[in-house]
């Protein structure tokens, strides 16, 4: 689902959260996050709701062709830390680059 992030919609999280629990047919969302930025407080935002609703989810790497090698480097262990620090089960195990 796109739109969220910078140029949001004030109604965002309503939005999702309703679309996210009205939906019997999801199985699993994928959370895209930018490579090149790392992970902010507004995907820090969107992984609570994902785990408040109980919605299993997995984490996708974009834009790791604009990314330094370094900076890529940091922000995956940065994520990777952070996905076995404080999410549960409902995230899938490996992030997708």
């Amino acid at each position: 689902m796109p739109g969220y992030g910078f140029n949001q919609p004030k109604e965002f999280a309503r939005f999702a959260s309703e679309f996210l629990t009205s939906r019997s047919n999801i199985r699993r969302t994928l959370l895209l996050l930018d490579g090149e930025v790392g992970f902010t407080s507004t995907d820090e935002d969107a992984v609570e709701m994902l785990e408040t609703l109980r919605v299993p989810y997995g984490l996708v790497i974009t834009k790791i062709d604009k990314a330094r090698d370094g900076q890529l480097l940091n922000n995956l262990v940065f994520i990777q830390d952070l996905r076995d620090k404080r999410m549960s089960t409902l995230c899938f195990p490996q992030p997708f680059l």
